[in-house]
């Protein structure tokens, strides 16, 4: 007796001379006999031997990941990890922002920054600043403060509070420091 059956074909190369990995699956119906290479047995064990294919592939993917990802991975320049005090009239700030922007924007310096917590800041190395010249930015609002900038532009709640630290220590800024491979990259600042 002949039966008409699917038989399943599965292709799989990872040969580096073959070009790039291909994998091919397709169906297709057969004509069978008992006796035939493609009887019912025989399509069961070419299945399975297909399925086994297909069920090594993600420890296959995954070992692939294990082996190469480390090595594709490019950690980038070295950065280096600031920190310091910033005292406002002589006493450590209270609460404010210090940001670190690199004098020539086409150096390649990322710019980088910090809050200011009891006069101490730190940037961490992970997300630190490469070596350059940067023009350092304070600013500070007093939240008591009910005096309004009239030039800020409105904000959620109205005009933001002034900075009570004068314009040549922000937006106007005459602080500098220079971040080296040689450390320690501690920066200390005096504003009013």
């Amino acid at each position: 007796m002949r039966t008409r059956l699917p038989a399943l074909a599965v292709s799989f190369s990872l040969c580096p001379a073959a070009g790039p990995s291909t994998f091919s699956f397709y169906k297709k119906e057969v004509s069978t006999s008992p006796d035939s290479p493609f009887s019912d047995q025989n399509l069961l064990v070419q299945r399975g031997h297909a399925m086994n294919h297909l069920r090594s592939l993600p420890g296959l993917f995954c070992a692939c990941a294990l082996v190469i990802g480390p090595c594709g991975c490019d950690a980038g320049p070295k950065r280096y990890g600031v920190s310091g005090e910033v005292r406002y009239k002589g006493k450590p700030l209270d609460h404010g922002g210090i940001i670190f922007l690199p004098e020539s924007p086409t150096a390649g310096a990322d710019s980088g920054g910090d809050n200011i917590k009891n006069g101490k800041y730190a940037i961490p190395a992970k997300k630190g600043l490469l070596p350059g010249r940067y023009k350092v930015l304070i600013t500070s609002v007093d939240p008591n403060a009910k005096e309004t900038d009239p030039d800020a532009p409105p904000g959620p709640a109205g005009p933001l509070p002034k900075d009570r630290v004068a314009a040549k220590y922000n937006d106007q800024t005459i602080l500098t420091a220079e971040v080296t491979a040689d450390g320690p990259n501690k920066f200390d600042f005096d504003v009013d």
